[in-house]
């Protein structure tokens, strides 16, 4: 018997905090190319911060 692979989305905490950032975002009529612009540069900053932070003593 074959395996299933499922997928989620979103797989980790960068995309859920991305896809936070857009969804809660105020548009008027966005385009699907705003979205997705946002969401790659929200996934970008988040990625970003996370790589920066990475060990910090601040965390709890």
């Amino acid at each position: 018997m074959a395996e299933t692979t499922l997928s989620t989305f979103p797989e980790n905490k960068i995309e859920a905090i991305a896809y936070l950032y857009v969804q809660k975002k105020q548009y008027q009529n966005p385009t699907p190319s705003q979205l997705a612009e946002d969401y790659m540069h929200a996934y970008k900053e988040v990625r970003n911060f996370f790589a920066s932070h990475r060990g910090a003593e601040n965390w709890r």
